[in-house]
């Protein structure tokens, strides 16, 4: 070589793959996938995935964790080469936003943890097999074992166990003594 010469290299920047919530909670309890909507203990749980190898060990320098708009402690655990498994301390309340972003990059991702239970509509319909059926699409699932004693009706209607199905987030109500229509 004649004459010196420098370079420098850049890598690019680390970038957030794929975020999934709640990967032991999954394990025993049920859980939509995707990330809004998700029960707080399930948030507390977050597998990160990167474009290159990270250890847990550097995940506190390398990324910030934000539940609503403060920042929380978390402790970090190794997955496999890319993969970084974090749990969030303190408490996530229901509709709230949770944020993994890279430090010293664009790339973050945001969770949601429940809404408000409401219902999100009501229908009606016919039936070849049951009487007058009414169903209720409520923005949760709805526990089987407590639905019976909080339905209420205007006027009062008697509401058995054999009066009503439920298929997840969908109560439907049927052989009731009314007419719809």
């Amino acid at each position: 070589l004649e004459k010196a010469f420098s370079f420098k290299t850049v890598s690019d920047p680390l970038v957030i793959m794929s975020a999934q919530a709640g990967f032991n909670y999954r394990k025993e309890n049920y859980m939509p996938w995707g990330k809004s909507n998700l029960p707080p203990d399930a948030l507390k749980e977050l597998r990160l995935r990167f474009n290159y190898p990270v250890k847990a060990e550097e995940a506190k320098n390398l990324i910030k964790v934000t539940i609503g708009n403060l920042d929380t402690d978390f402790s970090a655990q190794q997955f496999d080469e890319n993969t970084v498994d974090i749990f969030l301390n303190g408490v996530i309340p229901f509709e709230t936003k949770v944020k993994v972003s890279v430090l010293d990059s664009k790339s973050s991702v945001l969770f949601t943890s429940l809404e408000k239970f409401k219902v999100i509509n009501v229908q009606a319909y016919e039936s070849a097999t049951k009487s007058f059926p009414i169903s209720i699409n409520f923005s949760h699932r709805v526990n089987p074992e407590t639905i019976l004693y909080n339905i209420r009706t205007v006027p009062e209607l008697q509401i058995q166990k054999d009066n009503i199905e439920i298929s997840g987030n969908v109560v439907t109500l049927y052989n009731l003594s009314v007419n719809c229509g």
